[in-house]
């Protein structure tokens, strides 16, 4: 859009003028009440050129400043009605700003009345009720695309695309009059997804207030035909289909859980997967950057909270029967860790299925040194987990885990996987020369056979990683080996060894 004299005014003196009349800061009221204004402005809204004008007609749209027209209206009304492409031009902007004042000059001068996609977006209630009173079709609002399906759902589309984008009073106002016969909130797009799971998926409590007072089921189930970003966010773990709530608690939206809880949803959900689970699963797996972690962290514990207090389950889910105190010990968040704990049903030495011998919740924290140290004192005990832990914190190279373990059970270095691997014949693998150090320091066995004969300075030697002169040098022997390892030991061990 071309400068026009009217704004090119420093916004300084636009404000000073403004502050010294005590009127609001708008433009409208400038003009109007200002003597500078008389002065600059009025000169240029009378005797300017009609392009001038037409520049302000459409600045006053734009920026829903009604008050600008009276100035102009005189000469502009002419061109709404000769300039068809001008006045089409301003109709979804002043649709989308709220400017009813000018949407209905333009109606009434030969502009069709249209449901914009922008209005409803910005839950501009008003310029949608106009255009709906003007003779608007629902049926040809726009398809959108939501997940990477096409959503084309006649007159239902504007209830589902206005869920979508929050916009409450649009969806209040489409259910609540009889301007727009037949709307089903119900209805389901491609993926069976309803008005309400969108509205909960995006975190939008008040679009939801309104959809369950119109009766929006909360019990509905999605039927998605493709794999989305929700089954991505937690996969294998988590089947498909899932419900609004579901949505709510992967979107860690407290206020929307809280309404469908009162609506009567079970706060354990419909799946296999419990929600407390979902939740923190998805902080995990989508860690928040940093300029956004802070109010993402305040979402996530809120969430967490409120399913402890309304009553969700935290014993294990899933085909691997993992239970929540497993998720929580991995995600380095002690206040989670810590109401996990302190639950009355919380087992620290919980099993899952995984591996063929079930991993504990501290397997799962090795990457948190300060919530290895809270599950060893609130009593992870070695005859539960074989000192797996050990084992897996070596795999992964997670050094301050192994000082801990080692620290806390120096009697039990050579407890082994189900390979008959012990931590140090790990090290060997992978290469861990700064654990392998902190193992022989701490009086671990070097010389320990696995399964099938071989011993770690064996294994260093196959991987050639650069420990064997450590391991020589601290005594380790050869082993004798007899052949490959069991093929159902060894995918038991590949399932777990990430």
């Amino acid at each position: 859009m071309a400068p026009f004299r009217l704004f090119d005014l420093p916004p300084e003196l636009i404000l000073a003028i403004l502050e010294a009349n005590g009127e609001p800061r708008d433009l409208a009221s400038f003009i109007r009440t200002s003597r500078p204004a008389w002065n600059i402005g009025h000169p240029v809204l009378y005797s300017g050129s009609l392009e001038d004008k037409k520049e302000v007609f459409r600045w006053a749209a734009i920026h829903n400043q009604p008050g600008l027209v009276q100035w102009i209206q005189d000469d502009i009304l002419p061109v709404l009605g000769q300039d068809a492409a001008y006045r089409d031009s301003l109709l979804e902007p002043a649709s989308q700003s709220g400017c009813c004042l000018i949407v209905m000059l333009l109606l009434d001068n030969g502009a069709e009345p249209i449901l914009s996609q922008k209005a409803v977006a910005a839950d501009q209630v008003e310029v949608i009720q106009l255009m709906l009173a003007r003779g608007a079709n629902v049926e040809q609002f726009p398809p959108h695309y939501h997940h990477g399906h096409q959503v084309n759902l006649g007159k239902n589309t504007i209830l589902h695309y206005a869920a979508l984008c929050g916009a409450a009073r649009i969806v209040n106002s489409l259910l609540s009059s009889n301007t727009v016969a037949g709307l089903d909130v119900n209805s389901t797009d491609f993926n069976g997804n309803t008005p309400l799971i969108k509205a909960s998926h995006h975190n939008h409590p008040n679009t939801v207030a309104a959809l369950l007072a119109h009766n929006a089921d909360p019990h509905i189930v999605n039927s998605p035909r493709h794999e989305s970003e929700w089954s991505i966010a937690f996969n294998p773990m988590t089947p498909l289909p899932f419900t609004a709530f579901d949505a709510a608690v992967l979107n860690h939206s407290p206020a929307v859980i809280k309404q469908l809880l009162d609506a009567g949803v079970n706060v354990n959900g419909t799946q296999i997967v419990s929600s407390l689970a979902k939740a923190i699963t998805k902080y995990r797996d989508n860690w928040p950057l940093p300029h956004r972690r802070e109010q993402a962290t305040k979402s996530f514990h809120s969430t967490v909270r409120l399913l402890l207090d309304r009553g969700a389950s935290i014993h294990p889910s899933g085909a691997n029967k993992i239970a929540t105190l497993h998720f929580a010990a991995e995600i380095d968040d002690m206040k989670v860790l810590q109401w996990i704990l302190e639950h009355p049903d919380c087992d620290v030495n919980q099993k899952d299925l995984r591996g063929g011998v079930g991993l504990t919740p501290l397997c799962y924290a090795t990457r948190s040194p300060n919530a290895c140290r809270a599950l060893i004192d609130a009593g992870a005990s070695v005859e539960a987990d074989g000192n797996l832990p050990l084992i897996l914190a070596t795999v992964r190279d997670h050094t301050e885990a192994v000082k801990i373990l080692i620290k806390a059970r120096p009697k039990d270095l050579d407890r082994t996987n189900n390979l008959g691997q012990t931590a140090v014949a790990v090290a060997a693998i992978r290469g861990r020369s700064e654990i392998l150090e902190m193992l022989i320091k701490a009086g671990a066995d070097l010389n320990k056979p696995d399964c099938v004969g071989e011993a770690p300075l064996g294994h260093a030697h196959k991987n050639k990683n650069g420990v064997c002169t450590l391991l020589r040098q601290a005594g380790a022997r050869q082993g004798m080996p007899s052949g490959a390892y069991p093929k159902h030991l060894r995918a038991l061990w590949d399932e777990i060894n990430y």
